[in-house]
């Protein structure tokens, strides 16, 4: 018995060793998301986003220090680390990257690159998976009046993604998109959203 309370004791010691070493890597990476160069930048959102993807075991630390340093990154003047930012924030989750995240990603479903609207629709997909489902889709409509056709497009396809089977309410917006829409590449989009709600 005495083995296996010094099991559990060594155990609990390698855990917290492990968070203790996991916040000081967060802020390592954090301090470098404020680097002047966008190249050092980027590196550390990719360093983030294989962490993320390993799971960090204590998912506040990410809560705490990752977040609110993400925020400003949406709007970076580079758009490759707009997507990697946008990419970051989706595979932190619902819980973390919260519906006031969703409004500054849905932004990015209105850049000119398709490779930041697809990492912006990816982001709000993965928060509506993870308990965020309203504000996600919210950003999405948001985007639905937007000028550019592609925008449009893009935004209709993450809501086909990210509303709920039998919504009505998406129903009758994606409805009048595909009506009303003079682009035919946004009604297409229409029409492949409302096959999935």
């Amino acid at each position: 018995l005495g083995s296996v309370h010094e099991l559990l004791a060594a155990r609990a010691a390698s855990s917290s060793t492990r968070c203790a070493a996991t916040k000081v890597l967060l802020e390592v990476l954090v301090h470098q998301l404020q680097h002047s160069d966008w190249a050092a930048r980027l590196r550390a959102l990719r360093v983030l986003g294989r962490l993320l993807a390993r799971g960090l075991g204590d998912e506040s630390i990410a809560a705490g220090l990752v977040a609110p340093a993400l925020a400003p990154l949406v709007a970076d003047d580079d758009g490759r680390v707009r997507e990697a930012t946008v990419h970051v924030l989706g595979a932190l989750g619902g819980g973390v990257a919260s519906a006031a995240l969703a409004g500054s990603i849905g932004l990015q479903l209105g850049h000119e690159s398709a490779f930041v609207r697809r990492a912006a629709a990816a982001a709000l997909e993965a928060l509506a998976r993870s308990g965020c489902r309203a504000p996600a889709a919210e950003a999405c409509w948001a985007s639905i009046e937007h000028g550019n056709a592609d925008v449009r497009a893009s935004a209709l396809e993450a809501v086909g993604k990210i509303a709920e089977q039998g919504d009505t309410v998406a129903v009758g917006k994606l409805v009048a998109c595909v009506r009303n829409d003079a682009e035919v590449l946004v009604r297409h989009a229409g029409l492949q959203a409302l096959r999935s709600v």
